[in-house]
């Protein structure tokens, strides 16, 4: 049987040189890649999906910010290194965990405004704070699992906003990473078990999402420190799902092809297209009618 590490060494080969290139969607894809790669491997195998999730990471910074490419390629050029020294086949949880911080950390500072950057100061006990009453939020009520609910995306919004002027803690930093791939996965169930109206079955959503949630949150009481080998294998148990969903439904609101060419306008929009052409209609007949 071949070995998904040597699949995945080729893969992280080929990103490596898609970010020299400076490729940065092909970079995305090839991070995508990796993730998916591991689903074919064995299950002491799974902390693969980690390169691909940096490399996945990597290149969504520079795919929505082109402002300061070169400022970004300088810190991921370093980092990519230090994640490619932790990618054995004994990986390196350790390394790779202290890599991903000190990336995270250093493009976190560029992305402050000349005006944040005199105003805050780095304040990690604020971050777990507002990290403890978000979390209550999103944990301890099922208003995530209604049918509008969009918790997730609203925590993480406050996360991506606290963390980026105050900072955060490794375990604040990846408890963040882990509701990011919850999400993704959310939003598949919340697509797969919809009616074709739109209605989303909540029950079915909550059978599913809610053992993932409960291990988050069991993690989070345990405190783990870095490497968080038990929250790398909740992590990572979590990104395979999600690529798992990425198998059965493709991209989140993609339209077929056909399905584009099925697309059926509004009555009002088909009544005006109606009236348009028969008026055009009718002035053509009465100028033949004319030149009679």
């Amino acid at each position: 049987m071949t070995e998904i590490f040597d699949i995945c060494r080729q893969d992280f080969t080929a990103a490596k040189l898609a970010f020299e290139e400076r490729d940065f969607r092909l970079l995305n894809i090839l991070g995508n890649r990796l993730m998916s790669n591991v689903l074919f491997g064995r299950e002491d195998e799974k902390l693969l999906v980690l390169p691909g999730l940096f490399i996945k990471d990597v290149a969504l910074d520079f795919l929505k910010d082109d402002t300061k490419i070169d400022e970004l390629h300088r810190i991921a050029k370093a980092s990519i290194g230090q994640v490619d020294e932790a990618f054995k086949r004994d990986f390196d949880l350790g390394r790779f965990w202290s890599a991903f911080f000190k990336y995270w950390n250093d493009v976190r500072k560029t992305n402050l405004t000349a005006t944040e950057r005199k105003a805050y100061k780095d304040n990690r006990a604020f971050t777990g704070q507002a990290m403890s009453f978000l979390t209550n939020e999103l944990f301890n009520d099922d208003f995530i699992f209604q049918d509008n609910s969009l918790i997730i995306k609203g925590v993480l919004q406050e996360l991506d906003r606290i963390v980026r002027c105050h900072g955060a803690d490794d375990a604040d930093i990846f408890l963040g990473l882990l509701l990011r791939v919850i999400d993704w996965i959310n939003d598949y169930y919340r697509q797969a078990f919809s009616s074709a109206q739109g209605t989303v079955n909540v029950e079915l959503v909550k059978s599913q999402l809610s053992p993932l949630l409960q291990a988050v949150k069991e993690w989070r009481k345990t405190e783990e420190k870095t490497p968080f080998t038990n929250g790398s294998k909740i992590l990572c148990d979590s990104i395979l799902e999600w690529r798992r969903c990425f198998i059965r439904y493709l991209e989140r609101g993609r339209i077929s092809p056909e399905a584009e060419r099925r697309i059926e306008l509004p009555l009002d929009t088909k009544k005006r297209i109606g009236d348009t052409i028969a008026e055009a209609l009718q002035r053509d007949v009465a100028k033949r009618g004319g030149k009679k």
